[in-house]
């Protein structure tokens, strides 16, 4: 048995049992107030990343392709994509998938594309967390700040309360 699950059931206490003699199974039900078993789960909002390229008329597409949600256990480095359909089970050697500084890259699409940079649907704003905004606009000019200035060619994070205006 995982270590871990030993561990967090070591308070638990017996509320019923009982042994089912058609499938040979014994069933035991517990209760314990507070399990942590150190796994932490992540969900993806990726954006679909545009990169320049030396000839205008073309375009790097970056887009991710992988889970939309994992269980990270952080004691081994690893991860479980996680779904809400599926039940979940603890991570093993054999389920866990081992992370490194690559790992991130299969999980990548990158593609080139004939398109006008500047297209309108390049610009994404994703609200994450209550306290601010995700964006990606680069090839346009963003007010913010009271300033205006080129839109950097990566994801940036802006306050919640921060008025901005992309312009393009």
């Amino acid at each position: 048995m995982n270590s871990s699950i030993q561990t967090a059931y070591k308070s638990a206490k017996p509320t019923a049992c009982y042994f089912d003699e058609r499938h040979k199974v014994f069933h035991l039900f517990a209760e314990n107030e507070n399990i942590d078993f150190g796994l932490r789960r992540y969900k993806a909002n990726p954006f679909i990343l545009h990169e320049p390229m030396e000839d205008p008329e073309f375009e790097f597409q970056i887009e991710y392709t992988g889970p939309s949600e994992v269980i990270y256990d952080p004691v081994n480095n690893c991860i479980v994509p996680f779904n809400e359909a599926n039940v979940f089970f603890m991570p093993t050697k054999e389920t866990c998938e081992r992370l490194h500084d690559n790992s991130h890259l299969k999980f990548w699409k990158k593609s080139c594309h004939k398109v006008h940079f500047q297209d309108p649907h390049t610009v994404q704003i994703k609200m994450v967390d209550d306290s601010q905004y995700y964006v990606f606009c680069a090839g346009f000019k963003i007010r913010a700040f009271k300033n205006i200035v080129d839109c950097p060619s990566h994801v940036f994070a802006v306050p919640r309360d921060e008025i901005i205006e992309i312009i393009g």
